[in-house]
C-alpha cells in the first residue's frame, strides 16, 4: 500500500477513534441491534439468532442484503466467494437475480466462485472471466470469449478438460506430522 494511502488511513482510523470516544462520553451510543431470520414451520414461525444459524444461511443473508439494495439502486456489487457455504441453486438464484426482470435499474455483479456446475447451469459466455496464475505467482485475467468454444457446448466439460485455464496447478501435495 503506498505511504499516501497508509498515511490517509491512519488518519480516518484515530477521527473515528475520536468520534467513538465523544460518543461514549456523551451517551450518544446507539443500542445494538440483533438481526435474527424467521423460519417457517407448519403452522409457526421461529426465529433463531444470527449466530446460531448455519453458515449457508448466513453467508445467504450477507449477500442478499447488498444484491437487493444494489438491484434497487442499479450499482455494483462485488462478492467474492459467493458459493462459499451456500446449496448450488442459492448460488444461481442469486446470480438470476441480476439476469432478470428484477434487475432494472442495470445493477452488476462481479463475483468469484468455484463452482463449475455455474458454468453449464448459471452462465453465459460472456459472462465467465477466468483466473489463473503466472509464474510470479500475479493473477491474470481472461474472458471465456477469447478461447474457440461452440455457443452449445457445456462450458464446464471444457473448463474441465483443461482447454481454457483457470484450474490450479497442483503438484505433490505434502503433510508433515509432527508427533
Amino acid at each position: 500500500i503506498p505511504e499516501a494511502i497508509r498515511k490517509k488511513v491512519q488518519a480516518i482510523r484515530r477521527a473515528v477513534a475520536k468520534l467513538a470516544d465523544l460518543a461514549n462520553e456523551s451517551g450518544l451510543v446507539l443500542p445494538r441491534k440483533r438481526f435474527r431470520l424467521m423460519h417457517a414451520t407448519v403452522g409457526e414461525a421461529h426465529t433463531l439468532d444470527y449466530n446460531l444459524e448455519s453458515r449457508g444461511t448466513q453467508m445467504l443473508a450477507s449477500f442478499a442484503i447488498p444484491m437487493l439494495n444494489a438491484i434497487s439502486n442499479g450499482s455494483l456489487v462485488v462478492a467474492d466467494e459467493l458459493d462459499s457455504s451456500l446449496h448450488h441453486r442459492l448460488t444461481e438464484a442469486l446470480l438470476r437475480l441480476f439476469k432478470g426482470a428484477p434487475n432494472q435499474n442495470g445493477a452488476q455483479l462481479i463475483a468469484a466462485v468455484h463452482d463449475t456446475a455455474l458454468l453449464r447451469d448459471g452462465l453465459e459466455l460472456d459472462e465467465v472471466w477466468l483466473a489463473e496464475k503466472d509464474a510470479a505467482g500475479a493473477s491474470r485475467f481472461r474472458p471465456l470469449t477469447d478461447f474457440r468454444i461452440r455457443s452449445r457446448e457445456d462450458l464446464e466439460k471444457v473448463y474441465r478438460d483443461g482447454r481454457v485455464g483457470g484450474a490450479p496447478v497442483i503438484g505433490d501435495l505434502a503433510v508433515a506430522l509432527d508427533g
